[in-house]
């Protein structure tokens, strides 16, 4: 039988991960490609392995589709992808894509108010007929795009995500792709404290920027819901900043 983990465990890998692997990317949640709108954790573990499945959905302004991007952490991950003798720790999903935007928006990146609805995942689905409507999920589309009057196909994917939550979420079969069959689920956790962190090559210097997922309660907190395989454990006090309006760089090279 494999040896039990600490929490301890867990913390370090996060700590190193990113360091140990180029193609392991951390939790951004204020990535310059990518629009984030909605995220969530979800945790697994039994006495000897676990895992953390980060996903975001939001709109990929260089792909030009509104997708789900899963990041998988743990000690029993498998079927990730490689570059060269590297592994990547992503995978992606398509939620509306290049073509369907294009359809509603014949100005770059603004939704046609004529367009009354959308293909998420395949199902079509109704889309509010003025900006107003919006407005119950992306309150201010003028202040949050400069001197677009219409919205844009970032507003489009963080209305999809709330309003839509059920589809623009990852199912419980994407979320496991790059797990063990029998891993049991512990807790998903919708709000959280966040901080960025990421890590680069300069020549032969390792440059980490941010703070190191160690250095703030959320996550040796969720490293003891693991060890323990008790959600109780996780009971921060700082506060969750994990909604997309709080990361207003997201989206913006």
């Amino acid at each position: 039988m494999s040896a039990r983990f600490a929490a301890k465990d867990v913390v370090d890998y996060l700590d190193n991960c990113i360091i140990d692997e180029p193609y392991c990317f951390f939790m951004d949640l204020q990535h310059g490609y990518f629009y984030t709108a909605n995220s969530r954790l979800t945790l697994y573990a039994d006495e000897s392995r676990w895992a953390i499945v980060f996903e975001k959905n939001g709109y990929a302004n260089r792909a030009l589709c509104v997708e789900i991007e899963l990041n998988f952490f743990g000690n029993c991950l498998q079927n990730l992808d490689r570059e060269g003798r590297y592994v990547c720790n992503a995978k992606w999903v398509t939620l509306v894509d290049r073509d369907n935007l294009e359809e509603m928006g014949p100005d770059f990146e603004q939704i046609s108010l004529s367009a009354p609805s959308v293909k998420v995942r395949g199902k079509r689905v109704q889309l509010p007929s003025t900006k107003e409507g919006y407005a119950k999920w992306v309150p201010d589309i003028r202040a949050n795009n400069g001197l677009c009057e219409r919205p844009t196909f970032w507003d489009l994917a963080r209305f999809l995500a709330f309003e839509y939550a059920d589809l623009c979420r990852a199912t419980d079969a994407e979320k496991r792709q790059c797990l063990p069959a029998a891993l049991p689920e512990i807790m998903t956790v919708d709000e959280w404290h966040h901080r960025f962190y990421y890590h680069y090559k300069n020549g032969p210097d390792n440059v980490v920027v941010g703070d190191a997922p160690s250095t703030y309660q959320t996550f040796p907190q969720l490293a003891e819901v693991l060890a323990a395989r008790d959600p109780s454990r996780f009971c921060s006090t700082l506060p969750s900043n994990n909604h997309w309006s709080n990361w207003p760089e997201a989206g913006q090279l």
